[in-house]
């Protein structure tokens, strides 16, 4: 079994190659920048502390996760990795996550990077929905949350422009 900080490397190993191997145009007209485990971490922590001290809820309870700007997934990949949860609680936070990436080859690296993230911290196959959208023109009437996708794979959402 692997330590958290092996853990937290890796995520931010995945996120450096991938800025590094995107191009400096694409990488300002998309705004990649890559959040450092340690503040992707803080945010994440206390954002479980919070729900717990003033709603009294864990994160696999009824909270729905959105990343709308997930990069190479590291926010989900740690959220997954550091939940105070068991295996079996992992996956309900799991299935309860939506990244939303406008990049298509960044969408797929979130893909892959959260099949290894889920199959680890669960010991069962399963995924989280990565949607490749620009999330600043998806129709505000679209119900992310109704639709299951219920197959694997990066999904390609129709935007308004």
């Amino acid at each position: 079994m692997r330590t958290d900080a092996e853990k937290s490397a890796e995520q931010q190993r995945i996120s450096l190659e991938y800025q590094t191997s995107t191009n400096r145009r694409r990488q300002q007209h998309h705004g990649v920048v890559v959040t450092p485990t340690e503040v992707t971490d803080f945010i994440i922590q206390s954002l479980i502390h919070q729900l717990k001290t003033e709603r009294g809820r864990d994160p696999d309870q009824g909270i729905e996760w959105l990343d709308p700007f997930g990069g190479t997934g590291i926010f989900t990949a740690r959220l997954l990795q550091i939940a105070p949860l068991s295996p079996d609680r992992k996956r309900e936070l799991a299935e309860n996550c939506i990244v939303i990436e406008i990049d298509p080859d960044a969408a797929q690296v979130c893909f892959e990077n959260l099949i290894r993230v889920h199959r680890e911290e669960t010991g069962h196959e399963g995924f989280v929905r990565v949607l490749c959208a620009d999330t600043f023109a998806l129709d505000p009437q679209y119900d992310l949350w109704a639709d299951h996708y219920g197959h694997p794979g990066v999904i390609h959402l129709p935007t308004k422009h």
